[in-house]
C-alpha cells in the first residue's frame, strides 16, 4: 500500500525532471532556427561584392579581374552622431545627409570600394560604430580596350552589359555575409567565379582599336566599327567599335553614344562591299555566270529611279570580274533587275541577312530586310548596290568571309572556353558551319578578282607590300526619313589575307564622316591597310 501510495509523487517527480532536462538541452543546444533568429537582432545579413571570375583573352591574357578592396560601414546602435563632423569631409553629399537621418537597424553602408590607405586613414579615426568589410572590386587591366565586348558590372560585382552580362551565372558566385560588429567574426571566404576564355587576341585588338579611333577622330566620324575575323574558323580575333567607354570610369558610361557597340548593333547600309555577295548569289542560282557581261554608261534609268556610278563615269563593255574591280553601279543595278524578288528575299536570308548570328553576345540586332511584296521600281537595283538593305557589320563580315573562305557561312565565336568556379568546362566553342552557300568552285575567282580590285581598281589604297591582300571598297549614303542625304556617307572597306590562302577577313567602317572625305577607296582602304601592315609585323615577330 505504501508504495502504491507514493508513486503519484514518483511520476511527478519524473515529469518535472524530463522538464528540467529538456530546458537545459535548449539553454546548451539549441534550434540552429532559433540561433538564426535571434542572430538577426544583433547582426545583419549583407551582399557583398565576390571575387568574380576573369574574363582572358585568347592567350590568357587578363581583361577583366576583380581586386579585393575595403568597405566601409556603420552600426547605427554603436555610432555617436557627435562624431558626424570627424567624418563628414570623407563622405559624399548624398552620404552624409543619410547619415545625419540615421535611425536604427545594425547596418549602414558608409563608403564602398575604397583603396586600402584612404580606408585606413578613416578607420584609424577611431570611430565607434565604424567598421570596415573586405569586398572585391571588377578593373579592366587595359581600360577602355575591347570594352563593348566587355561590358561592365555594377557595384556589387552583378554583370550589366557586355559578356560580363551573358556569362554572368559563371563569373559571379553571390555570396552574404553577417557582421556582428561586436562579435568576433570567423574569417569568411569570398567565392571566386569561374573562367571566361575568349577567342580575342588582346594584340590585335589593341592594333585595330589604335588605328580605327585615329582616323575616326581625324575624319570627325560620328561611329566607327572593325572586325577581324580568322577566315576558316569563325573565330573573332578583334572587335572594335568607337566611340568608347572605359569600365574603370563611371563618367565616360555617360554619353549615350559610348555603349553602343556598333559590330552588332548599328545597322547600316552597306552600299559596295555588298556586290561581292550579290555576286555570289546570282551565280550560285545561274542568274548569272562568269562569262555575263554588261554595258555601263555610266547611269542607269530604272523605273521610276535612276541608278549612276559613284563618279558617274562608264566603263563600256565589261565582263564580271571588272564589275567588281570597278565597282560599277550600273551594272550590278542590271543584275538586280533580272533578280525575283522572293528568290532573292530567300537567298538574302539564307546568308544570314534579317537574323542574329547567334554570336555569344547581347544587343545583337537583325538588321533592315523588305519583305519581298514591296520590291517594287528600283529597290532591286538599289539592294544590288548595297542601298535599300540595312545589315550589321557582323552580318557583313560572315557572308563576305563565306565568299573568299571555302563557301561556307560559319557562325562567329568570340567565347573559345568557359569554366565554372570549380574548374570544370561548361561551354567551348567550335567550328561551325551554318550552311554551304556557294560552290567552292567560285572561291578562287572571287579571291583572284578581289585582289585585282586591290591592284587595279578602286581599292589600291588598301595594298599592303608584306602581304597580298584582296578586298572590297564601299561608299554608301545615309537615308534620313526615307530620303537620302549627300552630306552623309558611310566609307567602308572588306578585305582579306593572303588572298590566295586567307588567314584573315576584316572589315573597317567609318560612319559619317565629317572631315571632307567618304569614299571606302580613299579613306577606309588605307585604315585596313595600316592595320594589316601592323599585325603582319607583329606575327613576323613570334
Amino acid at each position: 500500500m505504501t508504495g502504491k501510495k507514493h508513486l503519484p509523487w514518483f511520476l511527478i517527480f519524473l515529469i518535472l525532471l524530463l522538464f528540467i532536462f529538456r530546458a537545459c538541452s535548449l539553454q546548451l543546444y539549441p534550434d540552429l532556427r532559433v540561433l538564426d533568429r535571434l542572430g538577426l537582432q544583433s547582426t545583419s545579413v549583407v551582399q557583398s561584392s565576390p571575387m568574380r571570375g576573369p574574363i582572358l583573352d585568347k592567350k590568357g591574357e587578363p581583361l577583366a579581374v576583380s581586386v579585393p578592396v575595403t568597405s566601409l560601414y556603420v552600426d547605427p546602435k554603436e555610432w555617436d552622431k557627435g562624431d558626424i563632423d570627424k567624418i563628414a569631409k570623407y563622405l559624399p553629399k548624398d552620404r552624409l545627409e543619410s547619415l545625419k537621418k540615421l535611425q536604427g537597424g545594425r547596418f549602414f553602408w558608409l563608403l564602398r570600394q575604397l583603396d586600402s590607405p584612404k580606408a585606413k586613414e578613416i578607420l584609424d579615426l577611431g570611430l565607434e560604430g565604424v567598421h570596415g568589410l573586405t569586398e572585391s572590386k571588377r578593373i579592366y587591366p587595359s581600360g577602355s580596350l575591347l570594352s563593348h565586348v566587355l561590358g561592365f558590372c555594377d557595384i556589387d560585382g552583378v554583370g550589366l552589359a557586355g559578356l560580363e552580362m551573358v556569362w554572368n551565372d559563371a563569373l559571379f558566385v553571390p555570396s552574404e555575409r553577417r557582421v556582428a560588429p561586436r562579435i568576433k567574426q570567423s574569417p569568411q571566404s569570398i567565392a571566386d567565379g569561374g573562367i571566361v576564355r575568349l577567342t580575342i587576341d588582346r594584340r590585335i585588338q589593341f592594333i585595330v582599336e589604335k588605328h580605327l579611333s585615329k582616323v575616326a577622330k581625324e575624319e570627325k566620324a560620328n561611329w566607327a566599327a572593325a572586325i577581324c575575323v580568322e577566315s576558316f574558323s569563325g573565330n573573332i580575333a578583334a572587335m572594335a567599335s568607337w566611340p568608347t567607354f572605359d569600365g574603370n570610369a563611371r563618367e565616360s558610361m555617360t554619353k549615350e553614344e559610348n555603349m553602343v557597340n556598333n559590330c552588332v548593333s548599328r545597322v547600316y547600309e552597306p552600299g559596295s562591299t555588298f556586290k561581292p555577295i550579290v555576286i555570289a548569289m546570282g551565280l550560285q542560282s545561274g542568274l548569272i555566270s562568269r562569262n555575263s557581261r554588261f554595258m555601263d554608261r555610266g547611269r542607269l534609268k530604272v523605273a521610276d529611279g535612276w541608278i549612276s556610278n559613284s563618279h558617274g563615269v562608264g566603263k563600256g563593255d565589261i565582263d564580271l570580274s571588272q564589275v567588281l574591280i570597278y565597282s560599277s553601279n550600273v551594272a550590278m543595278a542590271l543584275i538586280g533587275m533580272k533578280w525575283n524578288p522572293y528568290e532573292a528575299h530567300k537567298d538574302l536570308e539564307t546568308w544570314g541577312f534579317g537574323s542574329k548570328s547567334g554570336i555569344e553576345l547581347n544587343g545583337e540586332e537583325t538588321g533592315l530586310l523588305l519583305p519581298p511584296e514591296r520590291w517594287y521600281g528600283v529597290i532591286p537595283a538599289n539592294v544590288a548596290i548595297g542601298q535599300g538593305i540595312a545589315v550589321t557589320p557582323l552580318q557583313l563580315t560572315m557572308a563576305f568571309n563565306s565568299v573568299v573562305a571555302g563557301g561556307a557561312l560559319l557562325r562567329p565565336h568570340l567565347v573559345e572556353e568557359v569554366t565554372d568556379h570549380r574548374g570544370n568546362p561548361i561551354y567551348r566553342s567550335q567550328r561551325e558551319v551554318v550552311r554551304e552557300l556557294i560552290s567552292p568552285f567560285y572561291v578562287n575567282w572571287f579571291r583572284k578578282t578581289m585582289r585585282e580590285v586591290v591592284t587595279d581598281g578602286t581599292g589600291k589604297r588598301a595594298e599592303v607590300g608584306a602581304v597580298k591582300v584582296g578586298g572590297k571598297t564601299g561608299t554608301a549614303q545615309v537615308a534620313v526619313k526615307g530620303k537620302y542625304v549627300k552630306e552623309r556617307m558611310v566609307g567602308s572597306f572588306i578585305g582579306f589575307w593572303p588572298y590566295d590562302a586567307p588567314k584573315y577577313t576584316m572589315l573597317v567602317v567609318i560612319g559619317e564622316p565629317g572631315g571632307g572625305r567618304y569614299y571606302g577607296g580613299e579613306l577606309a582602304a588605307p585604315l585596313f591597310r595600316s592595320i594589316v601592315e601592323d599585325i603582319e609585323r607583329l606575327q613576323s615577330g613570334e
